[in-house]
């Protein structure tokens, strides 16, 4: 019958009846619920923008309200946050689970590309993705941040974040056609060389540019090849054009004369082509294929071919006076002996004879003297004569000179001198000096010129023998406490002298120092060797005694602290070789010695030493029986 209650303490669940519960109801209302056990599932917790996840319990219920207030088995999710449900099985028992659902930002970014007002077709246009992703995928197959283009079209790019997010970019890019016109030329007939041709375009334009570098409209060309040309539009697409010109060669011929000598006043000559053309013109106003000159002057003629391109070529005639022919020296008439001189007329007449019976306009000079010439054409009155002198200077003469007569040995120098000075001189190792110091064998050469530009040469051939080559031997290296060593050279010379005056080929030293030794050969080049001997000093080494137990029978170790090169124990008198160590085991009486040789190369010897061992007299020996483990000693 109470209208309100009061409750403290944690609440579960409240339930609301309109009728008073009898104790049984309360009882049974209120029974211990076994709470059921599920999860959500999700198809993923960590997706991508724009995606949408799936949600729902491991296990079927028969109702279930989820945070969203939404009772399905499962929800759709679209945004980021904590989802929970509530389930009740067949005994209104609840149970509970949440999830967490994170969506990821997708990737952004846009493509760049030139900005440039206009593309025209033929460019190429690079696509890029601002940032930096890690993969792409675009519309035209490539897998990289960036792509050339050279069509109009939308190029669409994929990109993916690391997270395997993606999202999409597009851009739209047009090209615009070029511009085009052919190149006309003017005259459009055919072209031969020494003619010009103007090119311009079919079409105007605000820019033309002939191959690169003329700007204008028009193009004047004088030479065979091909012309290329670019021209803008308003929007600055470029077009070009190309054109092959060809100018015809122009045909060729030469003015042949009848008579190929000289000429003389009075007489007369043919002129004509070397080939035949159908139209001919000479500079006397003849067409005919031949003219008869009979004046001095500058004849020309003009020929055409089939395909009317034009030919020119012109002489000169001269007709001479017979003395007007001269003899002409090259390169001078005064040469050098051994030299020789072209000798040759200006003009070639029909016979012509020299004083040495040659019969040609040119004859080669060797010797001095007076060279004559006489000439004529037959059959004509043109007849003239003429000589020249031909003057041989001689050479100019020069001696080699030694500053000494003395044999030449490796290692010495000499002086060479030429007798003479000359303006312009050169030996062959480029000095070009009056003397010069040289030092091994050669032949040696001056090349020299006088005042009247003749040229000689003087040689002298040079040996310089070889040193004598020898060693010093010697019986040691070191001297130790002054005792002697013997020095000799290796090879036999007559002549020899030691460091210390000795002429011997052997001498004997006490002391350390540096010697040494010359010798002569023969032909009296000096040789020289060298020597070190180091001082030494007579090694003593002390032994030590390394004594065991008395009455031990191990050996008695005989040891020296000091370090030489070689050690050599040795038994007195019978010299037995004990041990070649540092060290050495005595098994017996004796007496004992040790040789040793230092680092220097010094042999010595330590002080003679005597071991003696003590024979044991007195021994005993036991047994044990197969029953005792112990010996007892009554003493020890």
């Amino acid at each position: 019958e109470r209208s309100s209650a009061r409750f403290t303490g944690d609440m579960d669940e409240v339930k609301i009846f309109c009728k008073a519960l009898t104790d049984e109801e309360v009882k049974d209302l209120f029974l211990p619920c076994e709470k059921p056990d599920a999860e959500i599932l999700s198809s993923d917790n960590y997706i991508c923008e724009g995606d949408t996840v799936t949600l729902r319990l491991s296990k079927n219920f028969k109702n279930i309200l989820w945070s969203t207030g939404e009772t399905s088995d499962s929800i759709n999710v679209t945004q980021s946050g904590n989802y929970s449900v509530r389930y009740y099985d067949e005994s209104n028992c609840v149970g509970n689970d949440t999830t967490q659902v994170v969506f990821i930002l997708k990737p952004d970014s846009k493509i760049k590309k030139l900005e440039k007002y206009n593309y025209c077709e033929g460019d190429i246009v690079k696509l890029e993705l601002a940032d930096t992703f890690n993969h792409y995928l675009w519309n035209t197959g490539e897998t990289t941040k960036s792509i050339s283009v050279t069509k109009s079209g939308i190029y669409t790019i994929k990109f993916w974040s690391i997270d395997d997010c993606y999202t999409y970019d597009s851009v739209q890019i047009n090209f615009l056609p070029k511009p085009k016109s052919n190149i006309k030329k003017f005259p459009e007939n055919e072209l031969c060389e020494g003619d010009s041709v103007i090119l311009s375009l079919e079409d105007d334009f605000s820019t033309i540019i002939w191959g690169g570098t003329e700007y204008d409209k028009t193009l004047k060309v004088k030479k065979s090849g091909k012309y290329y040309v670019e021209f803008y539009d308003s929007k600055q697409c470029i077009g070009t054009d190309s054109i092959e010109i060809n100018f015809l060669p122009q045909p060729k011929s030469k003015i042949v004369k009848n008579f190929p000598f000289a000429v003389c006043e009075g007489d007369s000559i043919v002129l004509s082509l070397d080939k035949n053309f159908s139209n001919i013109q000479w500079s006397t106003n003849e067409f005919s294929d031949t003219i008869i000159v009979r004046k001095s002057g500058m004849y020309r003629v003009s020929f055409w071919n089939n395909i009317s391109c034009k030919g020119t070529d012109s002489v000169f005639i001269e007709f001479l006076s017979p003395s007007r022919n001269k003899i002409f020296a090259y390169p001078s008439a005064a040469i050098c002996e051994g030299d020789t001189v072209i000798l040759k007329t200006e003009f070639t007449y029909e016979t012509m004879i020299w004083n040495t019976g040659a019969t040609t306009n040119e004859i080669i000079a060797t010797k001095p003297g007076i060279y004559k010439i006489r000439y004529w054409n037959n059959d004509s009155e043109c007849k003239g004569a003429d000589s020249i002198e031909v003057i041989m200077k001689p050479l100019p003469q020069a001696l080699i000179s030694k500053s000494s007569e003395k044999v030449l040995c490796e290692g010495d120098s000499i002086e060479l001198l030429l007798n003479k000075q000359f303006d312009y001189m050169i030996w062959n190792n480029n000095e070009n000096t009056q003397k010069i110091v040289v030092y091994q064998t050669d032949k040696y050469t001056c090349t020299f010129w006088d005042e009247n530009g003749c040229k000689n040469t003087a040689s002298i051939d040079l040996v310089f023998l070889p040193l004598p080559n020898a060693n010093i031997i010697a019986s040691d290296t070191v001297v130790c406490d002054e005792k002697e060593v013997e020095l000799k050279i290796s090879s036999s010379y007559s002549n020899i002298i030691w460091s210390d005056g000795s002429t011997t080929s052997s001498i004997k030293v006490r002391k350390a120092g540096k010697y040494w030794v010359e010798f002569w050969n023969n032909a009296g080049c000096k040789g020289y060797a060298e020597i070190t001997i180091k001082h030494g000093i007579l090694p003593s080494p002390d032994i030590n005694i390394n004594l065991n137990e008395p009455c031990s029978t191990d050996p008695i170790i005989l040891t020296t602290t000091e370090d030489y090169s070689f050690y050599e124990w040795k038994s007195i008198p019978s010299g037995e070789i004990i041990s070649n160590s540092d060290f050495a085991n005595i098994t017996k009486t004796g007496k004992y010695v040790l040789i040793v040789k230092s680092k220097e190369g010094c042999f010595g010897n330590s002080d003679t030493i005597e071991v003696e061992y003590n024979d044991l007299k007195e021994y005993f020996s036991y047994s044990i029986s197969d029953n005792k483990k112990e010996v007892q000693f009554d003493s020890v």
